[in-house]
């Protein structure tokens, strides 16, 4: 279990019944989103029109450690506007070229050891994996914003990865897990790069969500755009390239996944939802094997 879990569960007092009660509202209140009022609407252009008002800024309100390099990584520095973020890189061993590079999305505000394990498995089987550092993390310069900026860090680091012309480089996929996967979700309406396909892991937060999140979010999260501009289903009739969203049989937003489903097909949105066993946590390791044979598919 890594460290950015368990602060999540210990530091959210309201998660679990807020999201115990959303899990119950939600399927009606996913009704009262303007779907259809957005279906003409494109997400990049109205999140790149938009600029979040932080209540609060600084950094993430999660501690963090500092982490001794493993041996197969190294450290890099990628551009994400005017921020020099940090971020891990780890090749395959025994290929002169990766298959792809897999851009993991960690878990809770700060990234941990636990977090480069659970992607280890898409190493070993010859991917290469960038670790980004978002903004406010892990002491990289810049503010908490809470699946808004990171986004941006999120896409600068897989144009860092195309300029700089690693071998696999051109070939990309994200995976995110929690609060990650939201933010790989959110970068699948956006991306317009070599992305080969995208997947999450006990995301598919409805806005509501972020009402549970009140006491360290940096935003207001009565704000209604604020908390949509960083939702992945309102906005599913922007979505062009696949996403799989891989949730844990155990967790509250199952109760969601058939309404997420007949949303998308509404919408012909390219998204597969697969239900894999466990909570928030332990579904986490099935997930990214499912993804991993999704990527084997691909030419």
């Amino acid at each position: 279990m890594s460290i950015g879990f368990r602060w999540m569960v210990g530091r959210c007092r309201y998660l679990v019944a807020g999201l115990f009660a959303l899990a119950l509202l939600a399927v009606f209140a996913v009704k009262s989103l303007g779907h259809e009022a957005y279906q003409a609407q494109n997400y990049a252009q109205e999140r790149q029109a938009y600029k979040t008002h932080l209540r609060r800024a600084g950094p993430s309100p999660q501690p963090y450690e500092k982490l001794a390099l493993p041996a197969n990584a190294a450290e890099v520095t990628y551009p994400s506007g005017d921020l020099q973020l940090k971020a891990w890189l780890v090749n395959p061993k025994g290929r002169a070229e990766p298959l792809a590079t897999v851009i993991y999305l960690h878990g809770g505000f700060a990234f941990d050891l636990g977090d480069y394990e659970a992607a280890l498995p898409f190493v070993e089987a010859g991917y290469a994996v960038m670790y980004p550092f978002l903004r406010g993390e892990n002491g990289n310069p810049g503010n908490f914003e809470l699946m808004y900026g990171e986004v941006d860090d999120a896409l600068a680091a897989a144009r860092w990865l195309v300029a700089r012309g690693t071998p696999g480089a051109t070939r990309i996929a994200f995976f995110g897990h929690s609060v990650g996967g939201g933010t790989a979700e959110l970068v699948s309406l956006r991306h317009d790069g070599p992305l080969l396909l995208s997947g999450s892991a006990g995301a598919l937060y409805p806005p509501e969500a972020f009402r549970s999140w009140r006491d360290w979010a940096p935003f207001d999260t009565a704000d209604q755009k604020e908390a949509r501009l960083r939702t992945f289903v309102p906005h599913l009739p922007s979505l062009k390239r696949r996403h799989v969203a891989y949730v844990g049989s155990e967790e509250l937003q199952a109760a969601l996944v058939p309404e997420y489903r007949e949303m998308a097909a509404r919408h012909n949105a390219p998204l597969s939802i697969v239900i894999v066993p466990g909570d928030h946590q332990a579904s986490l390791a099935p997930a990214v094997r499912a993804f991993l044979a999704e990527l084997g598919k691909l030419p």
